[in-house]
This record gives structure tokens, C-alpha cells and sequence, in this order.
């Protein structure tokens, strides 16, 4: 669904509404990268009008659809934490680079776009080797489950790709989203490549630039250079197919209750794909946002 209306051409109300879905109002540099805009004078002038007509309001140094001045305190805490998270973020993607057949880290989820919410987690985007997806998949959640208890909050894995499967499977404006707010800490040529497999994310932000962070390059540790030949081994191939086969039917009993669709989109597993949302969390998320812009509409038709 879009908006009726010739603002649609700036994005700047999509952009409000997709974030709003987070409770996370917008600064001007935020617009900047997530609209068509690269005029500082425009962006003024379009927010004024917004402002003026009831559409947009100015949260502080922020914009929001809610006139709700909570959301900008929510975000300054959020910010905050996030800064102390990222440290946590950049120990780990190194350790988890040492993992067999592990290619490429990035970070993703909220702590990517510089926010993290007291009950967040360190979400991680793992790149991995072709035709072993299933057995880094597994060797990571294992060091989960024996050595952190199988505690999420500072490991939590729930993509991964290997590197013959760079393009998203979903062309969405989540999907874009979270595409171009990856941080690579690991690997940020295999980044770059990523990126470029992907340019339909255009459409939703055409004036994307990637922002500067810190990041390591690649570097086989001494774990993946003594295990990784063992396991390249041809009696290791029936080993990646039966876990993929058993997480498959693991989440077919789990959620059963959900529709296929659902199921895909949420749970995709596939020979070089792991994706693990509970609860839908692409659906709810675009559902919310249509829901915003429906209101959006109706406001714009009555002004």
C-alpha cells in the first residue's frame, strides 16, 4: 500500500511510518538516509508543511507520527544502551567468526540501527561456507546451549546465509531495511557483495550510504583450519542434509498451527538459508506499518 498523496515521492512519511512501528522517531540524519531527500532546505521545508497540516510532529531534535514526547526519552535510553551493547556486539562477531565455515558477521537487528531496548537482544546475520550452512548453524547453537545456557541476550543467531545465497528471499521494506542497516563487523568485502546482489532495495531507499564502522577482515582462526578439513569430508554431506531435514520437521511440529506461508517466511530453511523469527516477526511488522499508512491516508485526505 502506498500514500495518495504528491508527498509520497519524498518518503518521508513511509519512513515515519515504518519506524513508528518501533517507537522510534527519526532525526534528520535518519531522513536523510532513509528518504529520497538529499537537500537539507527540502527536507525543511517538507517536514514545516507536515508539521503545519497535524501530520508530522517534532519530538525534540526528532519527528514522529505520535505527538508523544515519551518516544523521544525512549529513544535517547535506547541509544544509550545500545553504545555499551556494542562493544559486547564486536567480541563476539569475532568469536563467532572462529566458528567452522563461518564467512561473514554482521550485526542486524535493532542494535544495528543504533538503538537497543532493555529487553533486547544481540541479533547476528552469519554469512558461511557453500554446502555447510547446517553444520556451522549447529556447532554455533551447541557453544550456545553448553556454554552460555542458552541465553540469547548477547548470542542470538537467526539468519544465516551461505555465500552462494546473498540475496534476499523476501523483497519487502523489512527486508530492505534490515539489509542496509546491516553493521559488518566481519568480513565487510563479503558486505559489499551482499549489498550488490541486492540493489532492488532501491526502490525502498534509493538514497542509501552506507555508514562507516568499525570492522575486521576475515581470517581463518586455528579452530577452522583444523576442523574444517574433517568436516569437508563427503560423509560430512549426509550430516548438513539430515540437519536440515531435522529442522524442518521440527518447526513444522512446533507451529504447526501456523498457515505453509507463515511458516516460510518466518522459519525459512532451506540448503543455504536459516532464518528463525518467532512469532512472524516480518508479518506483524509490515501489517503494522500498513496500518499506518492506511491512517496516513485518511489524514492526508482530509487536509
Amino acid at each position: 500500500m502506498k500514500l495518495n498523496q504528491q508527498l509520497n515521492n519524498t518518503g518521508i512519511l513511509e519512513a515515519l511510518a515504518y519506524f513508528d512501528v518501533f517507537d522510534f522517531p527519526l532525526s534528520k540524519e535518519d531522513l536523510f538516509r532513509y528518504t529520497f531527500l538529499d537537500q537539507q532546505d527540502t527536507l525543511d521545508k517538507v517536514l514545516d508543511d507536515l508539521i503545519s497540516k497535524g501530520i508530522v510532529h517534532q519530538l525534540g531534535h526528532t519527528f514522529s507520527i505520535r505527538n508523544d514526547q515519551n518516544l523521544q526519552v525512549k529513544r535517547e535510553k535506547d541509544i544509550q544502551r545500545a553504545s555499551d551493547y556494542y562493544a559486547i556486539a564486536l567480541k563476539k562477531s569475532r568469536l563467532i567468526s572462529k566458528f567452522p565455515f563461518v564467512r561473514g558477521v554482521f550485526i542486524s537487528g535493532s542494535l544495528s540501527k543504533g538503538v537497543m531496548d532493555e529487553k533486547g537482544d544481540i541479533d547476528y546475520f552469519v554469512v558461511t561456507k557453500k554446502n555447510r550452512l547446517w553444520i556451522s548453524r549447529t556447532t554455533l547453537l551447541l557453544y550456545r546451549l553448553i556454554f552460555l545456557f542458552n541465553s540469547r541476550k548477547y548470542f542470538c543467531i537467526n539468519y544465516l546465509v551461505d555465500e552462494d545465497n546473498l540475496e534476499m528471499s523476501f523483497k519487502n521494506r523489512f527486508t530492505a531495511t534490515e539489509l542496509i542497516t546491516l553493521i559488518p563487523t566481519i568480513n565487510p568485502n563479503l558486505f559489499h557483495k551482499m549489498i550488490s546482489s541486492n540493489e532492488w532495495f532501491k526502490e525502498y531507499y534509493p538514497s542509501y550510504i552506507q555508514k562507516n564502522h568499525l570492522h575486521q577482515e576475515y581470517v581463518r582462526g586455528l579452530f577452522q583450519k583444523l576442523s574444517e578439513p574433517i568436516l569437508n569430508l563427503g560423509l560430512f554431506n549426509a550430516l548438513e542434509s539430515f540437519l536440515l531435514k531435522t529442522t524442518i520437521r521440527r518447526w513444522n511440529w512446533k507451529f504447526g498451527h501456523l498457515s505453509k506461508a507463515d511458516i516460510e517466511v518466518a522459519f525459512l530453511s532451506s540448503k543455504g538459508i536459516s532464518k528463525q523469527h518467532s512469532g512472524n516477526f516480518q508479518k506483524r511488522v509490515l501489517q503494522k506499518y500498513e496500518t499506518n499508512i492506511l491512517e496516513l491516508n485518511s489524514k492526508l485526505a482530509s487536509v
